[in-house]
Parts: C-alpha cells; sequence; structure tokens
C-alpha cells in the first residue's frame, strides 16, 4: 500500500495496522495451536499440597499469642530448613524411586515447601506424573516432618532431663560430703562432751571459791581473838589461824589451777563451736541446694514435651484429578499475548521502514526537479 511521505502520524499508523491485521491474525493463530500441541505433547504432571500448622509451645504465655511477633515468624522459617534437608529428600527418593536425574534438579522438580507469609502454616506440595504417587509423596514428606520435630524436641527434652540429673547428683554427692564433714566435726570437736567438763569444773571451782571465803572469814575472827584472849588461850588460837592460813594458800592454789583448766577448755570449746557452726552451716547450704536442684529437676520433667514448637497435619490433601502442568489456558494466553506483541513490534518496524523509504523517494523526486 503507498504511504505518504511526512513525520510520524497516528491516525496513519493506527490506520496501517488496521490494514494489516492478517499478519497478527496469523501470528496468533500459529502461536496458538503451538501452545496448545505442545501443551497436550508434555507429560503431565499432578500436584498435590498437605498442610501442617506448627503449634506454639504448650507452655508459652497466651497473652504473647495474640500478637505475632515478626521475631517469631522469622524463627519458623527454621521448619523450611528441616522440611528442605537433603537427607530427607534422599531418604524419599529412595522410597519412591526418584532416582531419573541427579538429586538437587530433581528436589526443584518433585517438592515445594513454603510458609505463606504471616501464617503459621507449611505447606508442602509435591509433583508427579502419578496423582496418587504425588499425594503419597506430599504426606510422606508432612509425616517425616513431624517425626523430626518430635525426635528434635524429644531429644532437646533429654537432654535438659539429662542435665537437671547430673546437677541433682552433684548436688547429693555435696550434701553427703557436707553430712560427712559435720559428722566428723561433731565428734572430734567434742563440743557436748567440753561443756559437760567445763561445767563440772565451774561447780567445783565455786564450791572451793565458797570454802575459800569461809575460811578467809574464820582467819579474820581468830585474827580479832587474838587482841583480846589470854596467853593460854591465844596460843591455841594462833595454831588454828596458821592452819586455816595454810588450807587458805592451798584452796587460793586449787582456784587457780582450776581457773587455768576451765580456761583452757573453754578455748577449745570455742574452736570446736566454731568449727560445727561452720560445718552446720556448709550442710544446711547443701540442703537447700539440693532441694532446689530436685524441684527443677522435677519442673523439668512436668514441661518435657511442652517447650518447643509442635507440628500437626490439618490438611492431608486429596489425590488430584487434573494436572498441575502443562497448563493449557496459562500456555495459551501467553502464546498469544507474545504472538500479539511480537507482531505489533514487526509491523512497527514495518511502518518506518516504509515511510523512510517513501521520504527518501519524494527527496529524489524533488532534487530531479531542481535539476
Amino acid at each position: 500500500m503507498p504511504v505518504e511521505r511526512g513525520s510520524f502520524d497516528g491516525f496513519q499508523y493506527v490506520d496501517y495496522l488496521v490494514k494489516r491485521w492478517r499478519v497478527a491474525a496469523v501470528a496468533c493463530g500459529a502461536a496458538l495451536i503451538l501452545a496448545i500441541g505442545i501443551s497436550l505433547l508434555l507429560p503431565k504432571r499432578y500436584a498435590s499440597t498437605v498442610r501442617v500448622v506448627i503449634e506454639p509451645p504448650a507452655g508459652a504465655d497466651v497473652r504473647s499469642l495474640v500478637v505475632v511477633s515478626p521475631v517469631y515468624m522469622e524463627s519458623l522459617k527454621s521448619f523450611l530448613e528441616i522440611a528442605s534437608s537433603d537427607q530427607l529428600f534422599f531418604d524419599a527418593a529412595q522410597r519412591f524411586g526418584l532416582t531419573n536425574t541427579s538429586l538437587e534438579t530433581l528436589k526443584r522438580s518433585v517438592i515445594k515447601i513454603e510458609i505463606p507469609r504471616d501464617t503459621n502454616i507449611l505447606e508442602i506440595t509435591s509433583s508427579d506424573h502419578d496423582p496418587a504417587k504425588a499425594h503419597e509423596l506430599a504426606n510422606y514428606f508432612a509425616r517425616k516432618v513431624v517425626a523430626l520435630t518430635d525426635q528434635v524436641n524429644s531429644e532437646g527434652d533429654e537432654k535438659l532431663v539429662a542435665s537437671a540429673e547430673a546437677q541433682l547428683a552433684a548436688a547429693r554427692s555435696r550434701l553427703d560430703e557436707a553430712t560427712s564433714a559435720w559428722g566428723a566435726v561433731v565428734t572430734n570437736a567434742g563440743v557436748e562432751s567440753l561443756r559437760g567438763q567445763i561445767a563440772e569444773l565451774q561447780k567445783l571451782s565455786g564450791e572451793l571459791k565458797a570454802l575459800a571465803a569461809n575460811t578467809n572469814l574464820e582467819i579474820a575472827q581468830e585474827g580479832e581473838r587474838l587482841k583480846t584472849e589470854d596467853a593460854g588461850d591465844s596460843e591455841r588460837t594462833r595454831q588454828e589461824l596458821r592452819l586455816n592460813q595454810t588450807g587458805a594458800r592451798e584452796l587460793d592454789n586449787q582456784i587457780r589451777a582450776m581457773d587455768g583448766q576451765i580456761a583452757a577448755k573453754q578455748a577449745l570449746l570455742d574452736k570446736g563451736a566454731a568449727a560445727q557452726d561452720k560445718a552446720q552451716a556448709e550442710r544446711e547450704e547443701a540442703q537447700t541446694y539440693y532441694a532446689a536442684m530436685d524441684k527443677r529437676l522435677g519442673e523439668v520433667r512436668a514441661a518435657t514435651g511442652s517447650r518447643g514448637e509442635r507440628l500437626r497435619i490439618i490438611d492431608s490433601g486429596v489425590v488430584p484429578d487434573r494436572p498441575s502442568s502443562p497448563n493449557l489456558t496459562l500456555n495459551s494466553v501467553a502464546a498469544l499475548l507474545a504472538a500479539a506483541v511480537l507482531s505489533l513490534l514487526y509491523l512497527t518496524l514495518e511502518f518506518n521502514y516504509r515511510v523512510r523509504k517513501a521520504d527518501v523517494r519524494a527527496m529524489s523526486f524533488r532534487v530531479a526537479s531542481h535539476d
């Protein structure tokens, strides 16, 4: 068709596209037929999805679950790592005979695991040429992930219980040592025996001091009598006085010796009592620590199975009756869009070429007419 010379004209461009509609129609028709043909020739794959809920720990504060923090949601991604482990997929590949290609390539094409945004749901989608096999594979993965998580939690609980039991055993050993040390101190120090001996010595010392006081009183009385008695009586009084003075000196010596014994035994008593008090304090501290460790072990055992998140299958899916790929509708729409875009691009380039060619011819004609 002829194209007038001049600058780009939108109406002229649209008119050109309308007149060349058969190009786009043929391209779109060919693309559609090709897309349908390829889609029908490709092997069908079926996808099955199993959903697993990630439940918070049983011991978690209910108030903290009202608003789920971004940190907690981020922590749930660790379950993606568990579900996406190579060992788990290798076991599944061996079980279902998925060994046609490399493990990594097969993993990308067979299994898809994700946690939808702002949810605590783990979605496991598997695909295969056999719909029943795809459904069974997805459920196998889900059961394995749940079992593996339970195993991890169980091993964690066992380690905590073993640690608490070890601490209790150490506390028991410490208490036994402290009790033995306390018993040895009580036996060796002889505190009660020393107290009895000191009491007995203090009693004897008191009696001696009372006797010494009476003797000194008699000595004073005899000294007064000597002032008033005659010669015969005074001689007898002097003898009695000398005897009493000798007895008083002996009593004083005995009292000093006994006070020395009391002081020595009191020093031993103080030392033994201090050692006994120290051993008793250590024993009581060991008893308190043992009671605390025994209580902690009970709490750890009671909390077993309620610390980590628990996984539970809430939707085991169904055997798919329609293939997930190839998607005939999607492929057809994509082919039509691609054909339309490429056709428009081709016609645009062709239109520009014709316009430029017309401009060149017009310019040549003007130059020839001028000459």
